[in-house]
């Protein structure tokens, strides 16, 4: 896909719940044009258990490195973010790594961000990602990334 023939981009970040992919289903279905933005979320590449899920409910999708989001959100190729948060905690969105980056981002661009609790995800030292059919790692190979805060404020 080249970055023009994109018009409208729906971008997730977090691990979405049953609910979470009901809601992009049923955006998708409404607005055909629209795609659905899947970053690489690292360290430790959820957005490749996401493309997964993706895929297996038929939601078509863009596989995006987290470093291309400044890029989309500036061409003003994004249009909303699903935020996909573990907990709400003292007016504070807890959520996976990065999620303050995006956050940010989305309010410096004046996008609209929609919060929905996301699901939660055990990281075990025998937890694998598959990279492709050949490579994989195991998440205790990467370096710890902990948990961010993100005020309620930035969202609302």
């Amino acid at each position: 896909m080249r970055l023009d023939e994109m018009k409208e981009g729906l971008l997730l970040w977090g691990l979405p719940s049953g609910q979470g992919i009901a809601v992009m289903k049923k955006k998708v279905a409404t607005a055909p044009g629209l795609y659905v933005l899947v970053p690489e979320m690292r360290p430790y590449l959820f957005g490749l258990e996401v493309a997964r899920r993706l895929i297996k409910e038929g939601i078509k999708h863009v596989y995006a490195t987290d470093n291309m989001l400044g890029i989309l959100f500036f061409k003003q190729k994004i249009k909303e973010v699903l935020f996909f948060y573990k907990d709400l905690t003292d007016q504070h969105f807890s959520g996976i790594c990065g999620s303050l980056y995006v956050c940010l981002l989305a309010r410096l661009h004046y996008v609209p961000i929609k919060t929905m609790q996301g699901e939660k995800i055990i990281l075990t030292a025998q937890a694998t990602s598959l990279l492709d059919e050949y490579m994989g790692f195991h998440y205790n190979d990467v370096l710890p990334a902990e948990d961010e805060a993100v005020p309620e404020g930035i969202i609302r």
